[in-house]
């Protein structure tokens, strides 16, 4: 069959902005894939990962500070004091222990 005897396309008003709307969403699903895509990428979940990490640091950092802070401070509230003191001494406590456990294992556990 050639191009002379093939029957002319039938189309619509209706037909034509339905294919024009087609269209869009299937651009505006592309750029959706793409920036997902973009987003996923080791390198962007990488940045995302070290920009969480800092930020959670920062927190830390800022509580460690307010606690030592209450728990030295002779202005502090009384109550806010006495919960720093106590969590510095948990702090302290564990720490030891922590390297008690670690020379113990060192040693073998060997008593002298």
């Amino acid at each position: 069959m050639n191009e002379a005897n093939e029957p002319a396309a039938f189309s619509t008003p209706q037909m034509v902005l339905l294919e024009a709307e087609a269209k869009l969403k299937r651009l505006e699903l592309a750029g959706t894939v793409d920036a997902i895509t973009a987003r996923l990428t080791p390198r962007a979940l990488l940045a995302e990962a070290v920009d969480e990490a800092k930020e959670l640091a920062g927190n830390v950092r800022d509580h460690v500070t307010q606690v030592f802070r209450d728990a030295t401070s002779p202005d502090a509230d009384p109550e806010a004091s006495t919960r720093a003191r106590a969590i510095v001494a948990g702090v302290a406590t564990v720490v030891t222990l922590v390297v008690a456990a670690s020379l113990l294992k060192r040693r073998g556990g060997r008593q002298p």
